[in-house]
């Protein structure tokens, strides 16, 4: 019981300490169909109506789909991990291990053929410039220093 209470305690002080925490309520608000003009973020309002801003948030859905899907494998596969290595000899606790990591690997291969099958469906039917698959990669300038420099260098 006193377990129980003290477990109690700390869930409700850290769900009071995101609770009460102080935030920012700003009244400004970037329409995407609006014109600047008007408070918008859009050159016209053509933009909003062929469907661009509606196809932007299912990309951005899709691959927040396939990121939290990447980080599940990645979870799914370490525990399996785990299990084998704390199985001991025991057969059917190495082959309920061996078969989590082998679902994790399928769950991989189902992310990535997933990822390239719409790259290319994407890229068949609306051509280069509108493929899914424009990965960027950052790359470190000379000095190794974010492109602005770093804060309170004196630039």
């Amino acid at each position: 019981m006193k377990k129980k209470l003290i477990y109690l305690f700390v869930l409700v002080l850290t769900v009071s300490l995101f609770a009460f925490s102080p935030t920012k309520a700003l009244a400004s608000i970037n329409n995407p169909v609006l014109t600047p003009d008007l408070g918008g973020t859009q050159e016209s309002s053509e933009t909003a109506t062929d469907g661009s801003i509606f196809v932007g948030y299912m990309v951005s859905l899709w691959e927040t789909a396939i990121n939290i899907g990447g980080l599940l494998v990645l979870f799914y596969f370490i525990w399996g991990s785990i299990e084998w290595i704390t199985a001991g000899g025991d057969s059917g606790k190495l082959e309920k291990a061996r078969l989590r990591m082998m679902h994790a690997v399928v769950g991989l291969l189902i992310l990535v053929s997933s990822f390239v099958i719409l790259g290319y469906i994407s890229t068949a039917l609306f051509g280069e410039s509108f493929s899914i698959l424009n990965l960027s990669f950052p790359t470190p300038n000379s000095t190794g220093a974010p492109d602005g420099g770093w804060p309170g260098a004196g630039h």
